[in-house]
């Protein structure tokens, strides 16, 4: 919770109200302000990465992800829109990452996977129960898509999960 929060710029506020959401007991405003401050300790450079994702905003109010998907941010340069800003690369790569997948799955005519949904960061597939390795090695290969945010490729790590329906499955990754 306070990972996923904390790398977009939502303040303490944000995680007591999830933490009560969750009905998480023990987080207050105070724990929460500790917490997140751990956080920020624990990954120095996010703060960092805010403020060069602010400074992009303020000289050309645009963003671009390393497959080259723009945003233009229009109206007032305050904290919500920084916000925004923080989450526009991450949450782009991640969709991008998993449209590449599927398209990669759905364009394999030797696939033996049937794609049933995506949704944002999750595919949700079918095939034969003999075909579970064959699927799962597919699935990998699709999945290893090299991301330059630096010099050093980054790959995503995947999960996967087989069973014989959506709430009874094991993960086999």
């Amino acid at each position: 919770m306070a990972k996923h929060s904390g790398n977009y710029g939502s303040g303490p506020r944000v995680l007591v109200d999830k933490a009560a959401k969750e009905e998480i007991e023990g987080i207050d405003f105070y724990m929460a302000r500790k917490i997140l401050a751990a956080r920020h300790k624990a990954v120095p450079g996010l703060e960092r990465w805010w403020r060069d994702v602010e400074n992009q905003l303020k000289r050309t109010r645009t963003l671009s992800t390393p497959f080259g998907r723009k945003r233009m941010f229009f109206g007032r340069l305050d904290e919500t829109t920084f916000r925004d800003g923080y989450s526009f690369e991450p949450q782009s790569i991640v969709g991008d990452v998993t449209n590449r997948m599927l398209t990669s799955i759905e364009m394999n005519p030797d696939s033996v996977i049937k794609l049933l949904i995506q949704v944002h960061d999750e595919l949700v597939g079918e095939c034969n129960p003999e075909d579970v390795e064959k699927a799962s090695k597919e699935i990998t290969v699709a999945s290893t898509i090299p991301i330059f945010i630096t010099d050093t490729p980054l790959i995503i790590p995947i999960e996967i999960e087989v069973g014989p329906n959506w709430r009874d499955t094991e993960r086999i990754n």
